[in-house]
């Protein structure tokens, strides 16, 4: 079975830009999405559900930031009828 994750952060003026938390987001293959989330990836394993975290969290180390996490099924993701967005920060 798919799963998805959503991760939401929160960033203050003490940490690092919000454009910066995008660019570290994207270099680990995140995924922007247009709804009450700000970042998702998929997985269908317990390891690659692990390994991911693990890369989230470390990216986000030192920056400033609070995240927290949701996971989905599938279906439950089909019922919200959210959208894929191409990138929502100002650059």
């Amino acid at each position: 079975m798919r799963m998805r994750t959503y991760i939401d952060i929160w960033n203050t003026a003490e940490g690092v830009e919000r454009i910066e938390i995008a660019r570290r987001m994207e270099s680990i293959g995140m995924h922007t999405i247009a709804g009450r989330h700000d970042w998702y990836f998929d997985w269908s394993n317990d390891k690659e559900f692990k390994e991911t975290v693990s890369k989230v969290h470390h990216v986000l180390k030192g920056s400033g930031v609070l995240y927290r996490t949701e996971t989905l099924t599938d279906d439950q993701v089909a019922q919200r009828g959210e959208r894929i967005a191409q990138f929502l920060l100002p650059v």
